[in-house]
């Protein structure tokens, strides 16, 4: 997963996430659809998204009647929203599976709150985290929905996700994720079409997920607006005066209330009270929105490490219920380490094993290997690109196969 630094003085558009409304009729109970807005400049950072869930089920398209919480505070100088897929039952008429929570609130309040306990973590760390478990997570209930013959299209699993605010640098940033479900012989496998990180400068950026069609519109051409609205006005005028400089924080958070009113009168799937975040340069994040209930733990078990030692084959055990472990800038010293399903992003291994058995691996190069060995286990074919990966990335002192290597 690699990630592009973008000047803010490049205002580029987002790739759109767009639902088409009663696209898959027998589909049951896809929650989805929105509309996100992340804009900033010198003064601080706006952003905002709506509250409204649009549900896809065996009846047709049709929207909630509570709102859903899209708009998610990381610490007191990070936020996240979502766009896209929400929520799904893992269940059919023929089979039920109610202990399976299937939210993707639940993933970032569960991130939310292992990372309260941690040390702070960067807006790309954050990012590169939550994609992992959010890939995770869509997968797992794309298959779960699959093998109880629920029938979805699987453009349903789509997802955004931005991360935005001031970094542990004190820069103000805007992160975002595009993931995609694909089918890949037969098992449904969630991957990242895009990941970027920008600056927010001088001039005024703007990034849109979920429905940006009626947005960038007004963004590009706010001529093109009701000739009445003030907001639009004091927007057109700045744009050409000096690039957005003088827009205030309020009226950034004015523009994206107006931004978000008028997909709404587009979009049926857009609507209910804004849930906004309000950065004022690197003050702590002020956030406005309903209370929402904190939700159940999610599907997919984890642990987030941050800044850990661990030394000796007996430094660090895991319960039957952790799945998965996300480690970030750890250290590791004679361990053996499972790659399959795990995460890792800037880790130091030394006189370590590390193994591989052909399940979903992200040891990336952000991550360094001393004096240590990889052994491919059973399961990961020696075509695979991932093993060819692994063992070119990086300098192993030996590299061990389970099964012969010419099979």
């Amino acid at each position: 997963m690699r990630f592009r630094i973008v000047s803010a003085s490049c205002a580029l558009l987002l790739l759109p996430l767009i639902v088409a409304a009663g696209e898959n009729p027998t589909d049951d109970g896809i929650a989805h659809g929105t509309i996100n807005i992340a804009i900033g400049n010198k003064n601080g950072l706006v952003v905002l998204t709506d509250s409204m869930i649009t549900v896809t089920d065996a009846t047709g398209t049709h929207q909630q009647q509570n709102p859903g919480q899209k708009l998610f505070k990381l610490d007191d100088r990070t936020v996240c929203s979502f766009a896209g897929f929400a929520s799904a039952p893992a269940g059919s008429p023929g089979a039920t599976m109610s202990d399976l929570n299937t939210n993707t609130s639940a993933i970032i309040h569960e991130y939310v709150r292992q990372s309260a306990h941690q040390k702070p973590q960067s807006i790309v760390e954050r990012l590169r985290g939550l994609a992992f478990l959010l890939n995770l997570h869509l997968s797992t209930i794309a298959n779960v929905r699959d093998a109880l013959r629920t029938a979805t299209g699987i453009e349903l699993y789509r997802f955004q996700l931005i991360v935005a605010g001031y970094d542990i640098d004190d820069k103000p940033k805007i992160g975002r994720i595009t993931l995609q479900t694909k089918n890949e012989n037969g098992s449904f496998i969630s991957d990242i079409e895009d990941a970027r990180i920008w600056n927010v400068e001088e001039g005024l950026i703007w990034k849109l997920n979920g429905m940006p069609d009626v947005a960038t519109q007004l963004l590009l051409h706010p001529e093109s607006g009701p000739k009445d609205d003030p907001v639009l006005r004091a927007y057109a005028t700045s744009i050409p005066k000096d690039g957005g400089r003088s827009l205030t924080v309020e009226q950034m958070v004015e523009l994206a209330k107006k931004l978000a009113y008028y997909t709404s009168r587009a979009h049926p799937e857009v609507g209910g009270p804004s849930q906004v975040a309000i950065f004022q340069r690197s003050n702590n994040v002020s956030i406005e929105q309903l209370a929402f209930p904190e939700p159940p733990r999610p599907l997919v078990h984890f642990i987030l490490m941050v800044d850990g030692h661990f030394d000796g084959m007996n430094s660090i055990r895991f319960g039957p219920e952790v799945a998965h472990i996300i480690a970030i800038r750890c250290s590791w010293d004679n361990v053996q380490r499972e790659l399959d399903g795990n995460y890792y992003i800037g880790n130091v291994f030394a006189n370590s094993v590390l193994t591989y058995d052909g399940g979903i691996v992200n040891l990336g190069d952000t991550n360094r290997v001393f004096n240590s060995a990889l052994a491919i286990m059973p399961h990961a074919r020696l075509e695979y690109e991932d093993v060819r990966r692994l063992t070119a990335t990086f300098s192993w002192s030996r590299v061990g196969y389970a099964v012969p290597r010419n099979r």
